[in-house]
């Protein structure tokens, strides 16, 4: 079982060398939009396991807007919810997650690589320059 999680520091474009890396391994990626749409194929088996239809609820709420925007104010619900989804996707094979703090969650997996991208200060404000059309000075 081959499992990366990966974080990065902004401007260290983790999400392209996430991206790249997978197809060069042909693995999967759960990412953002991935982990979003995990949340909702999981609602059913997240009801059953609570024995209520709670967390569909919670689910259909959170689900306009941005389960991710709206973790912040409902802080303890969401990074369990999170947490257990980041644990699901650990369990499969040939994977890469990431960001949400999948590194320092799965740190004690014997099975998992934790990677974690870092970069010089003025290479990222280069990087971050280049990927938003900004000024040195912005």
């Amino acid at each position: 079982m081959a499992v990366v999680a990966l974080s990065w520091q902004l401007g260290c474009r983790g999400d392209y060398i996430a991206d790249d890396v997978a197809n060069q391994l042909e693995y999967k990626i759960i990412g953002r939009q991935e982990c979003h749409e995990e949340l909702v194929n999981a609602t059913d088996q997240f009801s059953k396991e609570l024995g209520t239809g709670e967390f569909s609820k919670i689910v259909e709420r959170e689900i306009q807007p941005d389960f991710f925007f709206r973790a912040y104010s409902e802080y303890s619900t969401h990074s369990h919810l999170l947490m257990s989804l980041i644990y699901r996707a650990a369990c499969q094979d040939n994977i890469i997650i990431k960001g949400f703090g999948s590194p320092l969650i799965l740190s004690s997996q014997s099975h998992v690589l934790c990677v974690r991208l870092k970069g010089s200060f003025d290479i990222r404000v280069s990087s971050i320059q280049q990927q938003r059309d900004l000024t040195r000075k912005a």
